[in-house]
């Protein structure tokens, strides 16, 4: 006799759809929700995420969310082929990203490493390159290079934010280009960036660009904007850490030293 396949069984079989979930802020708990209610979605694995999030303290929790944030808005802004919207995109993620490393009650909990990519971009073609990749009509992809031709071998390098906790950790990537606005950065170690790739783990789960594609985004650029509020409005009132103006030195003061939750 055949066994009955249940509702929870076809969710597991399915596929996440691409902005197929919906992304909600009510106070400082996140919730996640199907856009269409009659589809079958496999929500546990973001359920599990919201519900082991109710136990962390109010910062903590709200320190993931961002990280969430700022994956889910990477996978979005990869996949667009709207230039103006890929600017947008990394934008906020970008704001993101500040809003927790000059947060200086976080930096107790966050490490930093510059990334190395192997991957280089063509600035630009030579003039034999660029005549042969015009008249073969290769694509970009397939175009051709040579050592005449400029080439960036630090393009893809960025800096990455690391945050790690009891039950997994966290990731986010900046380009570097905007290192300089962040406080206090000291020199940092160098790592292959395959060692670092930008996700959340927690428990066994893991939430990447990839995956979390499925995330709506309208909804997603509601609640980073919502963050991004209640972050101000903490920093209007919080005390400063420590003197972040200029030392005798020349350079801005290092935070205080205390114990790191990594």
């Amino acid at each position: 006799m055949a066994a009955k396949t249940t509702t929870e069984d076809k969710a597991k079989s399915v596929k996440v759809q691409a902005e197929s979930i919906k992304l909600e802020l009510f106070g400082d708990l996140v919730k996640f929700s199907k856009k269409n209610a009659r589809e079958i979605l496999p929500l546990k694995k973001y359920d599990t995420l919201a519900m082991g999030l109710l136990n962390f303290p109010h910062d903590h929790r709200l320190l993931i969310y961002k990280f969430l944030c700022g994956l889910a808005l990477s996978a979005h802004a990869r996949r667009t082929n709207n230039q103006a919207q890929r600017r947008m995109l990394f934008d906020i993620k970008n704001s993101l990203f500040l809003a927790i490393a000059n947060n200086l009650d976080n930096r107790r909990m966050l490490n930093f490493r510059f990334c190395v990519s192997k991957r280089f971009k063509v600035m630009e073609y030579c003039p034999e390159c660029s005549k042969k990749n015009e008249d073969d009509k290769l694509g970009q992809k397939e175009k051709v290079f040579c050592q005449n031709c400029k080439i960036d071998r630090t393009f893809f390098n960025v800096l990455s934010m690391f945050h790690k906790f009891e039950q997994g950790g966290a990731s986010l990537y900046l380009g570097k280009e905007l290192m300089p606005q962040i406080i206090a950065l000291k020199l940092l170690k160098h790592v292959d960036i395959e060692h670092l790739p930008e996700q959340i783990s927690y428990s066994k789960l893991k939430f990447t660009p990839h995956n979390l594609i499925s995330l709506d985004l309208n909804s997603v650029i509601d609640v980073s904007k919502k963050l991004l509020a209640i972050e101000a409005k903490e920093a209007a009132v919080r005390p400063p850490s420590y003197d972040t103006g200029p030392s005798k030195s020349g350079q801005r003061a290092a935070p205080p030293r205390g114990k790191r939750n990594y």
